[in-house]
């Protein structure tokens, strides 16, 4: 028997109807499979044992209207699907029993654009029938107006066309009739940096531009519109840079040629390489003008002087160089009588008959280029009344007056005092261009001061002395002349000057520019014995001081001496002569003999001898100095600062040289180049020494000695470059703790040597070598002989006795002559061009060979 009807069990909601059925009528339990049947009556036809629910979902195929769906059954829910899920024979929007929420919801759309009114929306499967039309959406902004909705266009209209909230130009959509592209352009180059790109209704605002594609907006040099060049920035933003963009304009790039002498100019026969950035290696140089690429001193960078080719690489030479440098200045001189015009001509070659090439004029003077016998120049001892040396008036003394200051009483206008035979007596005051000349000569004619407090000499106007003898008789006084303009000096002796109280400078001679650039030239002139003992703070040029341009030709200090046991600091600058900046010239030069300071207290001395600033171009000896301080010593007989060129063709003769002092800076020369600015960067002023004697230096200090015989220093700059050919140091004596540099000692920028012979060098003390650098320097043809270790040099490096032709270090080293003599090891040992008198190649040291190319000085 089958239990009774288990279907109330199964279904989860039954009409009472159907469950009514079910217990009054059991049927046959199509899901009993029991074999033996315990129902206690039969009613149900015979069990088949199949089953009447084949989707198991609790309701038979009697009643199921799908027996193959799970979830359509009587009762179900009925859902948006297209069937009937609850059997009652409705489907989706015509059945009532549909849930509302499986539907869609659906907008009416009165302008028929496609999109709804937002308004509440109908539930429903399928869209309601219209009209209106309906639609799933519900963001009409204007149900009312066809041409407004989302989909729609923002154009530029003045009304939210696509429902955006946004409008016209506040509208990223913004497109259409009227609307256009604009990009911000900051820096103003037409080009608009893409990034900021906006549409833009009726115009565009400042600093917006309708062109993009900028990649710097903050660099107008950068844009589409730009030539790519070599700079190292992308200027035509295209994403490439220089070499890299195949648009790069050529004549950008760079001219790359390799660079063999390191000048920093390219060989000009080189195959050069254009390219922005330097090739791999080091040796390029970004040019191809160098047109002797194995010599750095020939290139673009040289200067063209006189008589060395093509030096600038312009392909001129000298004279035909608009650049040139150096050249000589040629005056017109048409009579011949050695005095100029102001008319001149700057040349290499000499440009003929009728011009001069005179060192240094002292002035434009000659008042008669078509007479010989007037110039200015030209003495006028017989006082005829022919104006010879173009003076003008002249007066006589003693015919028109009784004394100096008569006579320059009737020169109102200037013009001749000619001094007859005697001694003069007196103190003028010239503002008138005057002119001293005596019928004697130096030797029969004196001038002593009446006042030995004042000047004997003083001139505001150009000035001119021949013949003449000052002497101050050993009476403290201002000295002998002291000029304001040019002063022309011929034939002039001074002597006996001793300093006052006061001033202590220039007692032979002081010159000084206020205004313009007044010259002195001095010729033959003499000054003999000068004295300072009163412990003067400050020493400057005792016999000559002399700041203008200058002439000296056959000049000759002798016997200046200062001695202080005060114990008073003091500062030296060139005890006997100082020369300021200027011109310097003159054929015969300067010769200082006999200077002796000795101060107890602190001095520092900057040239024993002789102090110069600037360029020295003359011949200079300077003998027997003697200098005992406790304080420091630059240049124990000459001091040169700022130096441009020194011995260019001169001779600088150093001789019998005794330094004691606590530091020593070059025993007999010290050389300082300057740091200069020329206004349009920084300049190194170079230096370089030629036919340099220094001969019997003793260098002797409690603490150091740089330089026992020469010191070169590179000065504030520390890049100076300095030169030294042919060089002799002769019996060089150096004593300290420390020696720097036992014969030469260098410091700081570049040092050449060549040609230099160092003979019979001796250091007691803690000594470097005999020749020391701080910087870079180079050396060849070094020779050194006697109490000095040779030196392997080029090969060059001589022993043996000197065999100069006359040197005793206790003798007058005036008659010394450092030519070395015949068979002497020294000789022919330089690799210089030309040739000696014996007709031999040039000779080491500062002078040729046995018959003496470069005769000494006087």
């Amino acid at each position: 028997m089958r239990p009774g009807p288990r279907c109330v069990l199964r279904v989860p909601v039954l009409s009472l109807a159907l469950l009514c059925a079910c217990v009054a009528d059991p049927g046959p339990d199509l899901g009993d499979t029991d074999v033996v049947d315990t129902d206690p009556v039969e009613t149900d036809p015979p069990d088949t044992g199949t089953p009447e629910d084949a989707d198991g979902d609790g309701f038979p195929a009697s009643v199921d209207c799908d027996e193959t769906r799970v979830d359509v059954f009587p009762g179900a829910t009925e859902t948006c699907n297209g069937i009937d899920d609850d059997c009652d024979g409705l489907v989706d929007d015509a059945d009532p029993g549909l849930d509302p929420a499986s539907g869609s919801p659906w907008y009416p759309d009165a302008d028929g654009d496609g999109a709804g009114a937002d308004v509440a929306p109908v539930q429903a499967c399928t869209a309601p029938a219209g009209p209106p039309a309906w639609v799933a959406s519900g963001d009409d902004c204007d149900d009312a107006d066809a041409a407004r909705s989302p989909s729609a266009q923002e154009t530029c209209n003045g009304v939210d066309d696509d429902c955006d909230a946004l409008v016209d130009v506040a509208d990223p959509d913004l497109g259409g009739e009227g609307a256009f592209t604009g990009y911000r352009d900051q820096d103003l180059d037409g080009w608009g940096d893409p990034a900021t790109e906006k549409r833009f209704c009726g115009f565009l605002p400042a600093g917006w531009i309708a062109q993009g594609g900028d990649c710097a907006d903050l660099s107008p040099g950068r844009n589409p519109g730009r030539t790519e060049a070599c700079n190292g920035i992308d200027d035509d933003c295209d994403g490439l840079l220089d070499d890299a963009d195949p648009s790069l304009d050529p004549d950008s790039r760079t001219t790359w040629a390799p660079d063999l002498d390191a000048d920093g100019h390219g060989d000009a026969d080189a195959v050069p390489t254009l390219a922005c950035v330097r090739p791999a290696g080091p040796s390029w140089a970004p040019d191809a003008l160098d047109c002797d690429d194995g010599d750095a001193t020939v290139g673009p960078q040289a200067v063209e002087r006189c008589g060395n080719g093509d030096e600038d690489c312009d392909e001129l030479e000298d004279d035909d160089d608009p650049s040139l440098v150096g050249a000589f200045v040629w005056y017109r001189d048409q009579d011949g009588d050695g005095s100029v015009t102001d008319e001149t001509l700057s040349r290499c070659a000499d440009p003929g008959q009728g011009w001069v090439r005179a060192g240094l004029p002292s002035s434009f003077d000659d008042c008669d280029d078509d007479d010989a016998t007037r110039a200015p120049h030209l003495d006028d001892t017989a006082c005829d009344g022919h104006d010879a040396a173009c003076t003008g008036a002249e007066v006589r003394l003693p015919e028109d007056a009784a004394d100096l200051d008569a006579g320059l009483a009737l020169l109102s206008q200037g013009g001749t005092l000619c001094l007859g035979p005697g001694t003069w007596e007196g103190n003028l005051v010239s503002s008138v261009p005057l002119v001293v000349r005596t019928a004697a000569g130096a030797d029969q004619t004196t001038w002593v001061p009446a006042d030995p407090g004042l000047r004997m000499l003083e001139a505001s106007a150009p000035l001119t002395v021949r013949g003449l003898t000052f002497d101050g008789e050993d009476a403290p006084g201002e000295g002998a002349v002291h000029a304001l303009a040019d002063l022309r000096l011929q034939d002039v002796v001074f002597r006996r000057l001793r300093c006052p109280a006061g001033r202590c400078t220039g007692l032979a001679v002081h010159t000084e520019a206020p205004a313009g650039v007044p010259v002195a030239r001095l010729a033959d002139v003499r000054v003999e014995g000068v004295e300072e003992t009163g412990g003067h703070a400050v020493l400057r040029g005792l016999a000559l001081r002399i700041e203008t341009n200058t002439s000296l030709d056959a000049v000759t200090v002798r016997g200046v001496r200062s001695v202080s046991t005060t114990g008073e600091a003091a500062t030296v600058r060139g005890l006997a002569v100082e020369l300021g900046l200027g011109a310097l010239s003159g054929p015969r030069g300067l010769v200082v003999e006999d200077v002796e300071l000795d101060h107890t207290g602190v001095a520092d001395v900057l040239g024993g001898a002789v102090f110069r600033v600037g360029p020295w171009a003359v011949p200079l000896a300077v003998r027997r100095v003697s200098i005992t301080t406790a304080g420091l010593v630059q240049g124990g007989a000459v001091r040169l600062s700022g130096s441009l060129g020194v011995g260019e063709g001169e001779r600088l003769d150093l001789r019998d040289v005794d330094v004691v002092a606590d530091e020593i800076e070059g025993g007999a020369l010290r050389v300082d180049s300057a740091r200069v600015d020329p206004g349009s960067g920084i300049a190194y002023e170079a230096t370089a020494l030629a036919r340099l004697v220094v001969a019997g230096v003793r260098a002797t200090a409690s603490t150091a000695v740089v330089g026992g015989a020469l010191s070169l220093s590179a000065g504030s700059g520390g890049q100076a470059r300095h030169a030294v050919e042919h060089l002799t140091l002769v019996g060089v004596e150096a004593e300290a703790p420390l020696v720097e540099g036992s014969a030469v000692a260098h410091e700081g920028g570049t040092l050449t040597l060549r040609a230099v012979s160092l003979v019979d060098v001796h250091v007691t003390g803690d000594a470097a070598d005999p020749v020391r650098g701080v910087g870079s320097w180079t050396e060849s043809h070094r020779h050194l002989v006697d109490g000095t270790p040779p030196v392997d040099g080029a090969g060059s490096s001589v022993t043996g006795a000197p065999a100069f032709v006359a040197w005793d270090p206790d003798g007058d080293p005036v008659a010394w002559d450092l030519h070395p003599g015949a068979g002497s090891p020294l000789l022919d040992r330089a690799p210089t061009s030309g040739e000696d008198p014996d007709e031999t190649v040039a000779d080491i040291g500062a002078y040729g060979g046995p018959e003496g190319a470069w005769a000494p000085l006087p």
